[in-house]
């Protein structure tokens, strides 16, 4: 059986605007014209075309640019990628030793939000700590350019590592870099659902700082949506 092939299209593009709208269920209520509009932007493939089947009529929907004018195919998952599957999950309930796992064990240093306020707290209080100080860590909050509240659950990541925290709920955030990032360049990069990504780059000497970081929201487009099946 061939796999459906679905590409999104909006030929007349809406002017209202977003923030303007009351927030409802799966998005926000337009007035102008008494009907939802669905905020696909922050859905996956996979989503928007369940929610695309299970519609009764034509949907008005928020959209990044580039989920639309692109092929979307909705294929389940291989039966041979599903038996390869249960063959590692399986291995996974053999017995290996606990020293082994703990040697092979990526070492990723990431800070939670709940110790992204203690170490916020410390740089910024009169007493502080000369072992904090000397560290070098990126702390900061991050807010929408938009509205100026803060985005929560955010990613900062070390370029180029595994290294990542999330910001809270307050937009606050702070993360730890290596100490072979003092004599080189460090590049965080910013993203989150919504949003623009955004990098940012210092010398490892001018850690520790901490800075207010502004997020542009992602390129959006608002309409009704024509699916076209291929």
């Amino acid at each position: 059986m061939k796999t459906p092939r679905i590409s999104l299209k909006i030929e007349n593009p809406c002017n209202e605007n977003w923030l303007g709208m009351t927030e409802a269920q799966q998005g926000r209520f337009c007035s102008s014209c008494s009907k939802n509009v669905v905020d696909f932007s922050i859905l996956s493939d996979k989503e928007i075309i369940k929610m695309i089947e299970k519609s009764t009529g034509q949907l008005c929907g928020r959209f990044k640019r580039t989920q639309l004018n692109r092929v979307i195919i909705n294929s389940k998952t291989p039966r041979s990628y599903q038996v390869v599957y249960r063959l590692l999950t399986s291995l996974i309930l053999i017995p290996v030793p606990a020293m082994v796992l703990a040697y092979n064990k990526p070492k990723v240093e990431a800070f939670s939000p709940i110790l992204a306020d203690k170490i916020n707290a410390s740089l910024t209080s009169n007493d502080q700590d000369p072992t904090i100080k000397k560290k070098l860590i990126f702390s900061g909050k991050v807010l929408g350019n938009d509205d100026q509240l803060p985005v929560i659950g955010a990613t900062i990541t070390i370029k180029g590592t595994g290294i990542k925290t999330t910001t809270d709920k307050n937009g606050n955030f702070s993360i730890q870099v290596p100490e072979d990032f003092k004599s080189r360049k460090v590049t965080f990069v910013i993203s989150t659902i919504g949003y623009e990504v955004i990098e940012l780059s210092f010398k490892g000497d001018h850690l520790p700082l901490k800075e207010k970081i502004m997020l542009d929201s992602a390129s959006m487009i608002l309409g009704w949506i024509t699916p076209v099946t291929e």
